[in-house]
């Protein structure tokens, strides 16, 4: 947690600041907490199951959520900022793809294990990327 300054008053003798979490601490969070998804885990090229659809596509909608809230804290114009968006882009085309209670990829099983491979690469990409911007560590589970 850092500090921010913001203001100074001149007779009354004063400084005004705000805490600030620091851009380092957000993006080990936010991988952190990707890294704990099912929908996330495994080597690229491994399948899951068609059945797993509909619980992959809520537990995307809910990365979505956490990125959206990350977003947010993320300062405004950082690189981390611009990386998140990439992130919760991929979960949202992922989550557009499945369309409602993910009916798309269970008429559709090669539509789905696709859409898992790209979403899974582009969280890797991205997280290799936070890596070596921000040198935050990369947990396993999130490699390519």
């Amino acid at each position: 947690m850092g500090v921010e300054f913001t203001g100074v008053q001149a007779l009354g003798l004063g400084l005004n600041w705000s805490s600030t979490t620091s851009q380092k601490k957000i993006a080990q969070d936010v991988l952190d907490t990707l890294s704990d998804r099912r929908l996330l885990h495994g080597y690229i090229n491994v399948d899951r199951p068609v059945e797993d659809a509909e619980e992959c596509r809520a537990s995307a909608q809910e990365c979505r959520e956490l990125l959206t809230e990350a977003i947010k804290r993320a300062k405004v114009g950082s690189p981390l900022r611009a990386h998140l968006r990439v992130l919760r882009s991929a979960f949202t085309q992922f989550i557009q793809l499945a369309g409602r209670d993910a009916a798309s990829f269970l008429r559709d099983a090669d539509q789905f294990r696709l859409a898992l491979r790209v979403l899974r690469l582009s969280v890797a990409r991205v997280a290799e990327s936070l890596g070596e911007i921000r040198g935050v560590t990369v947990p396993d589970e999130l490699e390519s």
